[in-house]
């Protein structure tokens, strides 16, 4: 999940802003292609490239745990494959967005501040567990809606379930696993997607290119 996000980030921060520097983006737009199919298409294709990669790796992850101990189904590990998905796809639209408007640096690290927006959740929760300081809870549940990463960690972890032959959960020693997986997390992340997705596609359909 972690460098599924990363790969994501990576690759999108530049996908709109670094084209429009060389270019590339002024000589295909005058055809008759919009500007929303030139967005959801570069977003379609980042999307469903990590996917292949998390794909590949979590087949690695089964072969590996399989070979250790194969007398043990790991099939939590495909099961958990669709929440593992959520990662790319927030933080793939993330950078989609900030790639409008901000060059390659900017876009990538405005997409690394949301991650630790989103990963601060967490941190808030146990440090509100510890101290039982209120605001330490608002912040936690505020940095919760800004970036849903505890929300996928969340899931993650719940598809995932406990893997002996890994020492018991992989999702252990997140600071969310103490904050029960809902369903309504998913209808949030989907929301949240979505939002940001067309907030991105507006932007780059007024920019000047």
């Amino acid at each position: 999940d972690f460098f599924a996000s990363v790969f994501g980030i990576a690759l999108a921060s530049g996908a709109i802003s670094a084209e429009i520097e060389r270019g590339v983006l002024s000589s295909i737009l005058p055809k008759p292609i919009t500007r929303f199919s030139v967005y959801a298409g570069k977003w379609l294709g980042l999307v469903l490239f990590i996917a292949v990669n998390i794909a590949l790796w979590d087949g690695i992850l089964w072969g590996v745990a399989t070979y250790r101990n194969p007398e043990v189904s790991h099939a939590n590990i495909w099961r958990a494959f669709p929440y593992l998905l959520l990662y790319p796809a927030v933080f793939t639209t993330l950078a989609l967005l900030f790639s409008t408007f901000a060059a390659f640096p900017l876009a990538a690290g405005l997409s690394i501040l949301s991650a630790g927006i989103g990963w601060s959740e967490g941190i808030l929760f146990l440090l509100n567990k510890a101290f039982e300081i209120r605001l330490l809870s608002i912040l936690s549940t505020l940095a919760g809606y800004i970036v849903p990463l505890g929300r996928m960690s969340r899931w993650v972890t719940e598809g995932l379930g406990p893997l002996p032959v890994f020492t018991g959960n992989l999702g252990s020693r997140s600071p969310f696993n103490e904050i029960a997986a809902v369903p309504s997390d998913l209808v949030y992340i989907a929301a949240y997607v979505a939002v940001v997705f067309v907030t991105g596609a507006i932007i780059f359909g007024r920019r000047d290119v």
